[in-house]
């Protein structure tokens, strides 16, 4: 078996409570719902494109300044 340093011995976890952990985080992946984060609004399809609308028009603006 490996030494392991003060430091590091603090932080490490038994094979027990590894299993513990592991065995709630599996339980916990069934219970994940995935999310659609399509566009599904109207709202959210005019802030996308006003969005996209400033930052072209900010880019323009800086590259005028620059040019």
């Amino acid at each position: 078996m490996e030494t392991v340093s003060g430091k590091n011995k603090k932080m490490s976890m038994s094979k027990e409570e590894f299993a513990v952990l592991d065995a709630a985080l599996s339980k916990s992946d069934a219970e994940i719902i995935q999310q659609n984060w399509g566009d599904q609004h109207n709202e959210d399809r005019w802030s996308l494109m006003l969005g996209l609308l400033a930052g072209v028009g900010f880019f323009v603006f800086v590259a005028l300044l620059l040019l």
